[in-house]
């Protein structure tokens, strides 16, 4: 059987699911192209601005990809559930906000191994679904309505279903704009779903959530300023990102034009933001 770090993975079939298409809601490297393309090039069918409901976030996961902390997203109230709402062109709404990928459900795994979870757990995960005549997201969400919206029951409740979870990310369900969508969320000190899998957030003394000024001062290197600028240029979109630049210094400033001399439409992407 294949493992995955020191977690034991059971190496199910391929999965068999109806539906053709998935929604994702990205809200770290995921929301520009840039970023996209830096990790398996996913091509989503449809890409749109969402804001966040009940949702902070911040660099905080110590990466699979290289020497730099990654993105984590957290409820605001606990006893919520987090919500995305699509925006229309040239609507607003205050931050944080992400982006919601319409991705071919092919691309799905691609989407787990980069977020650290077993592919053949989201295999099962799929078959899990099917066999209940649901979509995947559809069905986390009843997993999650069968906790009453408590999700370190309900990461329980996934690893009991498919014998495995990640100390990196983990598939949640997210409702966006009444439909349902996948969000992977960073476990923390609320846990994994198994204590036998302890999150890296924990492993690391990492839980909390940094602007991008503060994972610098953390990370000073250049494949941070590399993962920062994979952020910050989901601005192309017009998706704002001005929780995470607080007290960002000249210096920093200066790194990420200075990142993109050979890539100017990047380069005037983050002169407007960054003024």
């Amino acid at each position: 059987m294949p493992s995955f770090g020191d977690v034991l993975v059971v190496d199910y079939p391929a999965a068999v699911t109806s539906e053709a298409t998935v929604i994702v809601v990205g809200y770290g490297s995921l929301m520009s192209d840039y970023g996209r393309a830096c990790h398996g090039g996913l091509r989503p069918r449809a890409v749109r601005r969402v804001a966040l409901v009940n949702a902070r976030r911040g660099f905080g996961k110590a990466s699979l990809h290289g020497d730099r902390l990654a993105m984590v997203l957290e409820p605001v109230d606990w006893k919520r559930p987090l919500a995305a709402t699509p925006l229309n062109d040239g609507e607003d709404a205050a931050p944080p906000h992400a982006v919601a990928m319409e991705l071919d459900m092919c691309d799905l795994p691609a989407v787990a191994r980069r977020e650290g979870y077993s592919e053949h757990a989201l295999a099962a995960l799929c078959d899990d679904a099917a066999l209940r005549d649901s979509g995947v997201a559809a069905h986390l969400q009843q997993l999650l309505d069968a906790t009453d919206g408590d999700l370190a029951a309900y990461r329980t409740a996934l690893y009991c279903r498919v014998g495995y979870t990640s100390p990196h990310y983990i598939p949640h369900p997210i409702d966006v704009g009444g439909e349902p969508g996948i969000i992977f969320l960073a476990a923390g000190p609320e846990g994994s779903g198994s204590p036998d899998v302890v999150p890296v957030r924990v492993d690391t003394q990492c839980c909390e959530l940094m602007t991008a000024a503060e994972v610098w001062r953390h990370k000073p290197n250049r494949t941070q300023l590399d993962y920062i600028a994979m952020c910050l240029l989901g601005a192309a979109m017009g998706v704002r990102v001005d929780d995470l630049l607080v007290g960002l210094s000249d210096e920093v400033r200066a790194s990420l034009d200075d990142l993109f001399t050979d890539r100017p439409a990047e380069q005037e992407v983050l002169r407007r933001l960054l003024g």
